[in-house]
C-alpha cells in the first residue's frame, strides 16, 4: 500500500548560489567578528590618534605661551648696564620661560591654563606700556605702592599702549583657545602628568638656584643694590619680584636709596651767583628740551622761555623718570639721586636733615611750597614736612587759606596753574622776610586735554598738536607770572620730565636719558654773560637737577 517505504533516499543538492544552505548562523558570526576586530583595530588607532593630539597642542600652547612671555621681556626690560653674555641669557630666560609654562599646562586644568595665558597678555601689555611710558622696567614694589597715582594718569599711559603686541597676543590667545578646548583625551593620567609637572617646577627652580650664582649676578645682593631692569633680562619677572617681595624691606629700601649719588658737577664750573632775597624755583609739568625755540605749524611755540634763556644760566639736565613726577621734585629738594627701587617719599624712614629747604631754614629763609594738586599724590605732603618746608600748600590749603574754586582735571580736584601763579606771586611781593618758594605745576600732564586754547593748532589731532598747544598757554602763563615777580627775585625753573612723544614730525628726546631745559635767572636783568660752564657741557645732558640744587646749596652757605 505503501510503495514508497522501500525507496532510496533522495540525494542532497549541491550548495550553489541559488542553493544556499538554509542555516547561516555559522557564516555571519564569522564576518561580524572579523568587523568587530576591525572596528576595534580602528578605535585604537583613532584613541591613540586622539591621544597623541593632545600632546600636539599642548606643545603648540606651551610654545606660544612661552614665546608671549618672550616677547613682553624683550619689549619691556630696561636694564642700567650691560653684563654682556646677551645670547646665554636669551637662552636662560626662553628655558625659564619654557619650563614654567610646561609645568603649569601639564598640572591645571585646560581652563585655568587659558585664564592664566589670557592674563599674561593682559599684565603684559601693561608692563610693555609703562615701559615705553617711564622708560623703566617696572617694579613690583612701585606697582604696589603707586597703583592710585598710575590709575589717575591711566588716559596718559594708555597713549602708548603697544597696539602691534595687542594683535599678536589676540591671535595667539585666539589659537591656545581654540587648541585647549578641542575633546581630546591624554593617554598618561592626571597623576603622571602632575608629577611631570611638579618635576618641570623644581627643574625651574634649580636653573634659578643655579644662575644666582654666576656671572656675578648674585640674586640677593643685586635685588637689594640694583634696579629690576638688570635682573629681568635673566630672570624674567616673576623671580624677581618674588624676590623683591621677600628680600626687600624698610632697612634695605633706605640703604639702597641713600647709596644714590650726590653729584656737584656744576659748583666748580659756574660762577658763583650771589644769592637775592627771593628765590623762587618751579617745576614744570612736562616741558621737553627740544620744543625750546621749536616751530610748529608756522609758530613759536615757546616765545617767553625762548627769551628768557637769552638772559639765562641755560642748561640741559636729567630730571629722572623712575616712579613719576615726584622723582624730580625730590632730586631738586634732597640733592640726591632718586631711588631705582621705589619713590624715595614712600620710604617711611627715609632721612631729609640735609636737603636743600632744611639748609634755606639754616640760613634765615622762610620755605614755601605750593602745588595745585593733593596731599596724599605721591606721598607729598609728609615728605616736605620732613625736609623742614615751614608753608606748605597743596589743594586742601590753597581752598582753605585762599578760597579757590576747585576743578576736575584728569580725574584730581585741582585749580588751574594761572590761578596758581597768580596765588605765589601775590606772597612773593608781600613778603618781606628772605625766602624760598618753591612751585609744581600741574597743568601740563599727558593726555595734554585740559587746556583748552588752541592758538597753535586750531583743531588739534594727535598728542604733538595738542601738547604745542599745552606748553605754548603755559608759556604765557609763565611770562605773567616772571614779570610780575618783584626785581632781583631769583627763578629757577625746569620740567619734571619730558613729553615722550616720538615721531617723525617732533620727537621729545634727543638722547637716552630723559633731559629738559632748566634756566637759572635774575628778574629785571640779564646774568647770561656770566654764564662760565663750556655751552658744549651745560647743553650735554650730563648735568642733572642733583647738580642745580647741590650749586644753590652750596651759595646758601656761602
Amino acid at each position: 500500500m505503501f510503495p514508497f517505504n522501500n525507496m532510496s533516499p533522495i540525494p542532497s543538492l549541491p550548495n550553489t548560489p541559488k542553493n544556499k544552505p538554509l542555516n547561516t548562523n555559522t557564516t555571519h558570526s564569522v564576518n561580524q567578528t572579523k568587523d568587530s576586530e576591525g572596528y576595534v583595530k580602528n578605535s585604537e588607532r583613532a584613541g591613540r590618534w586622539h591621544q597623541l593630539c593632545w600632546y600636539i597642542n599642548m606643545g603648540i600652547i606651551v610654545i606660544l605661551w612661552a614665546l608671549m612671555l618672550l616677547h613682553v621681556q624683550g619689549e619691556s626690560f630696561c636694564p642700567s648696564y650691560s653684563h654682556g653674555w646677551v645670547f646665554q641669557k636669551f637662552l636662560f630666560r626662553m628655558s625659564l620661560n619654557f619650563l614654567f609654562v610646561l609645568s603649569l599646562c601639564l598640572i591645571l586644568p585646560r581652563a585655568a591654563v587659558f585664564f592664566l595665558i589670557v592674563l599674561s597678555a593682559v599684565c603684559g601689555l601693561g608692563l610693555i606700556t609703562y615701559s615705553r611710558y617711564f622708560h623703566e622696567t617696572m617694579s613690583v614694589l612701585s606697582l604696589l605702592n603707586n597703583f592710585q597715582e598710575g590709575t589717575a594718569v591711566i588716559d596718559a599711559i594708555v597713549l602708548s599702549i603697544p597696539f602691534l603686541s595687542l594683535f599678536l597676543f589676540l591671535i595667539k590667545i585666539f589659537i591656545c583657545g581654540v587648541l585647549l578646548f578641542q575633546k581630546r583625551t591624554p593617554l598618561y593620567s592626571y597623576r603622571l602628568r602632575s608629577i611631570a609637572g611638579v618635576f618641570c617646577f623644581a627643574v625651574y627652580l634649580m636653573l634659578i638656584g643655579v644662575l644666582s650664582q654666576s656671572y656675578d649676578l648674585r640674586f640677593p645682593i643685586l635685588v637689594r643694590d640694583k634696579e629690576i631692569g638688570d635682573l629681568t633680562v635673566v630672570y624674567g619677572y616673576l623671580p624677581v619680584w618674588t624676590a623683591e617681595l621677600f628680600l626687600k624691606n624698610e632697612n634695605t629700601l633706605r640703604n639702597a636709596a641713600l647709596q644714590q649719588p650726590q653729584t656737584d658737577r656744576l659748583t666748580p664750573l659756574e660762577t658763583p651767583l650771589e644769592l637775592p632775597q627771593q628765590i623762587v624755583a618751579v617745576q614744570v609739568e612736562t616741558l621737553d628740551f627740544t620744543i625750546i625755540d621749536r616751530r610748529l605749524n608756522g609758530k613759536i611755540v615757546t616765545p617767553f622761555l625762548n627769551e628768557l634763556k637769552k638772559k639765562s644760566f641755560f642748561y640741559k639736565v636729567n630730571t629722572f623718570h623712575y616712579h613719576g613726577s615726584a622723582d624730580a621734585d625730590f632730586a631738586f629738594l634732597s640733592r640726591r639721586e632718586p631711588s631705582r627701587h621705589l619713590l624715595n617719599y614712600k620710604i617711611k624712614t627715609y632721612p631729609y636733615e640735609n636737603s636743600l629747604p632744611h639748609q634755606f631754614n639754616k640760613q634765615g629763609y622762610k620755605t614755601y611750597s605750593f602745588h595745585n594738586g593733593n596731599r596724599l599724590y605721591f606721598n607729598r605732603y609728609s615728605a616736605f614736612q620732613k625736609m623742614g618746608i615751614t608753608n606748605i600748600n597743596f589743594i586742601e590749603d590753597l581752598v582753605e587759606k585762599y578760597g579757590v574754586q576747585t576743578e576736575l582735571v584728569y580725574g584730581w580736584s585741582a585749580v588751574r596753574d594761572d590761578v596758581l601763579f597768580r596765588i605765589v606771586s601775590e606772597t612773593v611781593r608781600t613778603e618781606n622776610n628772605k625766602s624760598f618758594f618753591f612751585v609744581i605745576t600741574l597743568l601740563g600732564h599727558a593726555p595734554f586735554t585740559a587746556i583748552k586754547e588752541k592758538d597753535i593748532f586750531p583743531a588739534p589731532t594727535n598728542q604733538i598738536e595738542r601738547y604745542a598747544n599745552t606748553i605754548h598757554v603755559l608759556d604765557k602763563e609763565f611770562r605773567a607770572f616772571y614779570e610780575s615777580l618783584p626785581t632781583g627775585t631769583m627763578v629757577v625753573v625746569y620740567g619734571d620730565h619730558s613729553s615722550n612723544i616720538v615721531s617723525s614730525e617732533y620727537t621729545s628726546r634727543d638722547s637716552v636719558e630723559d633731559c629738559t631745559p632748566c634756566m637759572i635767572s635774575i628778574v629785571g636783568t640779564s646774568i647770561a654773560n656770566q654764564q662760565q660752564t663750556n655751552p658744549l657741557f651745560a647743553l650735554s645732558g650730563q648735568l642733572s637737577l642733583v647738580d642745580i640744587s647741590n650749586y644753590l646749596w652750596q651759595r646758601v652757605q656761602k
